[in-house]
């Protein structure tokens, strides 16, 4: 832990004394914590005075404290737990290795904010990622997610990706996931770019979320993928190719082949059944057009 040494003098029976007090920064962070007041934090490998690792900030910081990190290469996984906003000063590059299919940062409670930070991993495994949001009310802004196979993975709601960079994701930029007991909705993804990755956005059992201002070159795959997703209610001003619109024209006549599938399931009349499929032979043609 970084310390501060103080020297202080006193006049103790008409004599000077003068001693030596050391204290922990963290010690002045809960300090300054227990006084009401939101507190900076700073973080900086080459800097006795402020914090070497931003772990060790995270140990002291509280709900609503503001860590700045300085310039360098944090190889560290992240598990944030606390409503802190994460900002990067300078070139801040944070590339830990993380266990197998694991993440750089996981992010568990709600009103984070990162911004400014460069953000990959070294971990193996086909679904490592950068950022996993578990939480609400995450913001991330200005941030470059690359060279690593999920670049964000949000499970949650309300959540905000803005003015980020995206490229050699060798699964997807982002996708959002609303499986179980996980709703992933209203989530705004804004002027981000997606470059050498194998799809951008993959949208997955997710609804009524917003995409805008995003562009997208050197996507293999589909830009925006939707998988049994409805309603994402704006893609206004991407930079799509025809893959955009293959895929969520695929994407919705799968969903009603399997609309039709559950409701034969629940007949047990065969001249229903037969209903049910002439029935819906007329979307599809609409479809297909």
């Amino acid at each position: 832990m970084s310390t501060i040494i103080v020297l202080a003098c006193s006049v103790v029976d008409g004599m000077r004394r003068l001693r030596v007090e050391v204290i922990s920064l963290c010690f002045i962070a809960v300090v300054a914590s227990m006084n009401g007041y939101a507190k900076i934090l700073v973080v900086d490998k080459n800097d006795d005075a402020s914090f070497n690792s931003i772990s060790e900030a995270f140990e002291c910081a509280r709900d609503g404290d503001t860590i700045v990190i300085e310039d360098g290469e944090y190889r560290e996984v992240l598990d944030i737990k606390k409503r802190v906003a994460l900002i990067g000063e300078g070139n801040v590059r944070i590339c830990p290795k993380s266990m197998r299919n694991g993440y750089a940062i996981l992010v568990r409670a709600e009103g984070v904010r990162l911004e400014g930070l460069d953000i990959s991993n070294r971990g193996e495994g086909l679904y490592a990622q950068g950022i996993k949001i578990v939480a609400r009310n995450t913001r991330i802004i200005d941030c470059s997610i690359h060279d690593v196979p999920v670049g964000i993975a949000v499970w949650s709601s309300d959540n905000t990706i803005e003015n980020c960079r995206f490229w050699n994701c060798d699964d997807e930029g982002i996708v959002l996931i609303g499986v179980g007991d996980h709703t992933c909705s209203n989530n705004k993804i804004v002027n981000c770019s997606f470059v050498n990755n194998r799809d951008g956005i993959e949208i997955k059992r997710a609804s009524d979320n917003i995409i805008m201002n995003c562009s997208f070159s050197g996507i293999y795959h589909d830009e925006i993928s939707l998988i049994g997703s409805h309603k994402t209610d704006s893609m206004d001003k991407c930079l799509s190719t025809k893959s955009l619109k293959t895929s969520l024209r695929a994407n919705e006549i799968l969903n009603h082949i399997l609309d039709i599938c559950k409701r034969l399931m629940h007949s047990l009349n065969i001249g229903k059944i037969f209903e049910i499929i002439l029935k819906s032979l007329y979307p599809l043609e609409k479809i297909k057009d």
